[in-house]
């Protein structure tokens, strides 16, 4: 009987295994861009989670139409599908069980490619038709990144920028409350990039949670050494547009000569170099235009005496100089004459007249902070209290500008000053800050200067935290 049972045994495994051998099943599904356009002529790749022999690993190519087939796979089998080109990189895989035997899978969703990982470590945004890099810069503070900007020719472009803040958050494709910023606990943390509008000089350090873009995944370059530029997608780069050749007139070999005669000649000779010199002195008279804009740091003198000469009208008045010192650092190079500025200021008023409310705390607040300290004091959480009382249930924005002083490098002074903005913005987490309000968080390290840095006050005044309630 041992025997009769050993044999039925053997006979089912083979029954089992030769009758397995040639069942076969397929999978069928789509590549799409950012913009659900099919990709075609791309390699997709499916390969076995628990490999059998014969069934381990198929490739096919997208058609015109972005669809993929395959057959020949392990019916009732799990299977990575993976995407490969020789053009770029995609982390996009997905996760697929083959049907039963003889039947194809038709997957119901495509797959969306919509980050390329360029070979240059560029990335392109098949979305928003955008090119994204990450350059790396060394010693870079708000004064000199834009200049750094100027001088990026990866890949051979020349028209490389700083984003945007809507351009930055576009890149994220899980919608936050924020834009920016709705869980301070997210594992992945991309910290701190430049942004700068169009047509614009001033630029600002904006926080950003990385939610797993391609972008990020791309660089390993620290937060503090990098500008993260971007260009519109597409164009031919310098280095692959030939020389433009003139046609050469035919009577080009008589003129020849003469001009190396007049080259030779040593009468005209000084007169280029007289010309170079004048251009030369004509650099330092453009000095005064950079000097403008360092003037657009001391340029809150002014501002402070506006504040004594609103401050002596009417209290409320107070919370408005701490809004206009930027708006006269930006208006003082277009007009200097005090006329000027006391047209501009109704409009200055017109916008945060919503703000501006007769209250001992307003839309808008400051707090103070010890050196080298991020801790919220006994002051400043009173203080916190009172706002937070005032903007309670009310929809809006609010935006936390963190500041410091001018001492300590300039990758310390941003990141001390995005701290005591993150410290802010958990302690109004804490005494309960609705969803309904939509949090910014900017660091602007030393950039805008309330007071002299040469002086204790001044210094203090610097070490500061600035909220923005805009209903």
């Amino acid at each position: 009987m041992k025997i009769v049972h050993r044999l039925l045994l053997v006979l089912l495994i083979g029954i089992f295994l030769f009758g397995c051998g040639g069942k076969k099943s397929g999978i069928e599904g789509k590549v799409v861009d950012g913009q659900g356009q099919p990709i075609s002529g791309l390699k997709v790749i499916v390969k076995q989670v628990q490999p059998v022999k014969g069934y381990e690993q198929f490739e096919a190519t997208t058609g015109s139409d972005g669809i993929f087939r395959f057959a020949g796979v392990m019916p009732v089998s799990e299977y990575v599908v993976s995407l490969l080109t020789d053009k770029w990189k995609t982390k996009v895989t997905m996760k697929v069980t083959s049907g039963t035997e003889g039947q194809t899978l038709v997957l119901n969703t495509p797959m969306i490619v919509r980050f390329n990982v360029m070979r240059d470590g560029s990335v392109i945004d098949t979305k928003t038709g955008l090119q994204w890099l990450i350059y790396n810069g060394t010693d870079l503070s708000s004064e000199n990144v834009l200049n750094n900007v100027k001088n990026i020719r990866e890949g051979g472009f020349t028209d490389w920028r700083l984003p945007t803040i809507a351009e930055l958050a576009s890149l994220q494709e899980k919608a936050t409350i924020s834009g920016f910023l709705s869980e301070l606990d997210l594992t992945h943390e991309a910290c701190c990039v430049w942004t700068g509008e169009p047509n614009s000089d001033n630029i600002e350090w904006t926080f950003y949670i990385d939610d797993g873009t391609d972008l990020w995944s791309s660089s390993n370059i620290p937060a503090n050494d990098r500008i993260v530029v971007v260009r519109a997608a597409g164009g031919i780069p310098l280095a692959v547009i030939p020389p433009v050749v003139a046609p050469l007139p035919s009577n080009i070999p008589a003129p020849a000569p003469v001009v190396v005669e007049k080259k030779e000649t040593p009468a005209p000779a000084p007169a280029p170099v007289q010309v170079s010199e004048k251009k030369e002195v004509a650099a330092p008279v453009k000095a005064p235009a950079a000097k403008k804009k360092e003037a657009a740091t001391p340029a809150k003198e002014p501002a402070t005496k506006k504040k004594e000469q609103v401050a002596l009208k009417s209290a409320s008045v107070k919370k408005e100089p701490v809004k206009k010192a930027p708006a006269a650092v930006k208006e003082e190079p277009a007009a200097k004459s005090a006329p000027v500025e006391a047209k501009e200021e109704p409009a200055a008023k017109s916008a945060p007249a919503e703000k501006a409310e007769p209250s001992p705390i307003g839309n808008n607040i400051s707090l103070y902070f010890a050196v080298s300290s991020v801790s919220v004091s006994a002051e400043n959480l009173a203080k916190l209290k009172a706002f937070y009382a005032k903007i309670k249930g009310n929809p809006g924005r609010l935006v936390i500008e963190g500041h410091s002083d001018s001492s300590g490098s300039s990758s310390g002074k941003l990141k001390i000053s995005i701290d005591r903005s993150l410290r802010v913005l958990d302690t109004l987490k804490k005494l309960g800050l609705s969803d309904k309000v939509i949090v910014e968080i900017k660091g602007l390290g030393s950039a805008k200067q309330a007071g002299e840095n040469d002086t204790v006050e001044g210094r203090k005044l610097n070490r500061r935290v600035e909220l923005t309630f805009i209903p």
